[in-house]
């Protein structure tokens, strides 16, 4: 089924097509959530939030074609939403167990992502260092691969305001990895996202 099409039936009320797009969304929703608050059961109640917040108010969306700007800005509040009633604990960060349920390895190639386990573990740290507006862009972009003008619509901010967030963001996590002593260009950053399930 078209995806078009599908959101045009929820908008009617259709609950099978509604399910069809849950399932179609619920595993990058999932990542992109966990990677926003750094927990994982957090990041499973945002997404069902999200969903139920999603199917109650999809009747306004106008545009069908601009639902996945529209799902992101439900997600991306939401996750913030959970995070800032989590503040006042330590905010967990990506070890190397949770790399385990996060990444697909095969067991041929074990040995040559090993070797990019420690690169992984810093740029994962050095993300999650970042302000929570910062993490959010870089996560959209670089792990969502939306563009700038999805991801403006998303936050609710200008073009501009992104291009400049990222900018920071590269420069700070740049900061972050000379600190540790890993290099890593933009090029080993979108090989590492390609990773994620």
């Amino acid at each position: 089924m078209d995806r078009e099409y599908m959101i045009r039936l929820c908008k009617q009320g259709n609950i099978g097509a509604f399910e069809k797009l849950y399932a179609q969304s619920f595993k990058k929703a999932l990542q992109t959530a966990y990677l926003i608050i750094g927990n994982k059961t957090l990041a499973e109640d945002a997404v069902q939030e999200t969903f139920y917040q999603c199917y109650l108010d999809i009747k306004g969306l106008k545009n069908p074609k601009a639902f996945d700007a529209w799902f992101h800005r439900i997600l991306v509040r939401t996750c913030w939403k959970v995070a800032a009633k989590e503040r006042k604990k330590q905010h967990e960060l990506l070890d190397e167990n949770n790399y385990s349920q996060h990444f697909n390895f095969s067991h041929n190639q074990l040995e040559d992502k090993a070797q990019n386990m420690e690169m992984k573990v810093a740029l994962y740290d050095a993300i999650n260092n970042l302000s929570e507006v910062l993490r959010t862009s870089v996560i959209l972009f670089y792990f969502n691969e939306m563009s700038i003008k999805e991801i403006a619509t998303a936050l609710g901010c200008f073009e501009s305001t992104v291009k400049s967030r990222l900018y920071k963001a590269r420069k700070k996590i740049e900061e972050e990895l000379i600190k540790k002593d890993v290099i890593m260009n933009i090029e080993e950053l979108n090989s590492l996202k390609e990773e994620c399930v």
